[in-house]
C-alpha cells in the first residue's frame, strides 16, 4: 500500500500555547490527532500523554501486523483505553489537574481496510470520489441537540455550549469508544482534524478544498490553515490529510465480519 500525508498545527490567534498533539506512524498506518483540555499546561499534558500512550501500543504494528481485521479492532480500542487510564491516573496525582482531558481520533489503515477509534469532538472525514463524508460523531452536547432536531448542523460551530463534552480521554466517567471501519478504494483521502479547524472554516469552504483537483496534500493543509485563521483562529488548529493506494487484489477485509459500526 502506498500512503502519502501532510500535516499541520498552527496555535491560533488567540490561545497562549497549542494544546493539541498529533502522531504519525506511516509503516504501521496509524495517524492521530488528539485535543487537550483542563486549562494551558494540564491540556498539553492531556493530549501529549494520549498520544505517547497510543504510539507505544501501536507503533509495534508495523513489525507485527495484526492476523485478521477483528484483532486490529481490540489493538485500537485497546489503545484507547490504555491513554484514558494514563491521562486519569495523571491527573488523581495532582489536584491542579483534574478535570484535564483529551479527545482523540485515531485512523488506521491497513492493507485494504481503514478502521476508526474515536472519543471527543475531533473529526476524521472520507473523501472519495468528489464525495466527502463525516465518519466520526462528535461527542457533544450541541451533537446530540442535532441528532434530536432540535438545532440545524450549520449551527454546531456557533452554539454557545459546542465545547461541551459528554465524554473524553481521561474523564472520571466510563468511556464507550467509537469504532467505524470499511474498505479502502485507490485515491481515497482522509483528513483528521480538530475541532479548532471545523469551528472556524465554513463546511461549504472546508468542502471546496478538499475536493480541489488543483491542490495537492501540501497546498490543501496549507489552504485549510489559512482558512481557519482568516474564520478567526480562536482555537489550535490540527489536521492530517491521507491519501491512500491500496495493493490491487488485497481481500484481507473479506475476513471481517461487518457489523451496525461499519461505514463505506
Amino acid at each position: 500500500m502506498k500512503l502519502q500525508y501532510a500535516s499541520r498545527t498552527h496555535v491560533g490567534l488567540v490561545r497562549p500555547s497549542n494544546e493539541d498533539s498529533m502522531l504519525a506512524i506511516p509503516d504501521a498506518g496509524v495517524f492521530v490527532i488528539a485535543d487537550g483540555m483542563g486549562g494551558e499546561v494540564a491540556g498539553e499534558e492531556a493530549s501529549a500523554q494520549t498520544i505517547s500512550s497510543i504510539d507505544q501500543a501501536l507503533r509495534p504494528l508495523a513489525q507485527n501486523p495484526p492476523a485478521n481485521p477483528d484483532q486490529l479492532e481490540l489493538l485500537l480500542q485497546d489503545a484507547l483505553m490504555q491513554a484514558h487510564r494514563d491521562v486519569f491516573d495523571i491527573s488523581k496525582l495532582n489536584p491542579l489537574k483534574r478535570g484535564m482531558g483529551s479527545t482523540a481520533s485515531l485512523l488506521c489503515v491497513h492493507r485494504d481496510a481503514w478502521m476508526v477509534a474515536q472519543i471527543g469532538d475531533s473529526r476524521v472525514y472520507l473523501i472519495r470520489n468528489g464525495l466527502i463524508r463525516q465518519i466520526t460523531t462528535d461527542h457533544t452536547v450541541v451533537w446530540e441537540l442535532y441528532k434530536q432536531g432540535i438545532i440545524e448542523r450549520d449551527q454546531l460551530a456557533l452554539h454557545p455550549t459546542r465545547h461541551l463534552l459528554t465524554q473524553c480521554i481521561g474523564s472520571s466517567e466510563p468511556i464507550k469508544i467509537d469504532l467505524f471501519e470499511g474498505a479502502v478504494r485507490n485515491g481515497d483521502m482522509f483528513l483528521i482534524c480538530s475541532d479548532g479547524l471545523t469551528g472556524y472554516v465554513p463546511e461549504e469552504q472546508l468542502n471546496a478544498t478538499l475536493v480541489d483537483p488543483a491542490l495537492d496534500l501540501d497546498q490543501m493543509a496549507d489552504e485549510l490553515v489559512e482558512s481557519a485563521l482568516a474564520g478567526g483562529g480562536g482555537d489550535n488548529i490540527s489536521l492530517i490529510l491521507l491519501r491512500v493506494h491500496p495493493d490491487p487484489g488485497d481481500r484481507w477485509l473479506a475476513m471481517f465480519h461487518a457489523d451496525q459500526t461499519s461505514v463505506g
